[in-house]
């Protein structure tokens, strides 16, 4: 637990976050079972991530 706590301490300098900007953004869970045309308030997958799946 204690080298989990160091992580706050974290800096990352422009290269890092250019690096990161990089990296494709992707869902691991899309979220199905959050949708249903019933009795949620997200009638469509696309309802769910407001047209960015």
């Amino acid at each position: 637990m204690k080298e989990n706590i160091g992580s706050f301490d974290l800096k990352l300098d422009y290269e890092d976050i250019v690096e990161i900007e990089k990296l494709e953004e992707m869902k691991i869970m899309r979220g199905e079972f959050l949708v249903n045309k019933t009795t949620s308030p997200y009638k469509t997958i696309e309802d769910l991530w407001d047209d960015e799946i």
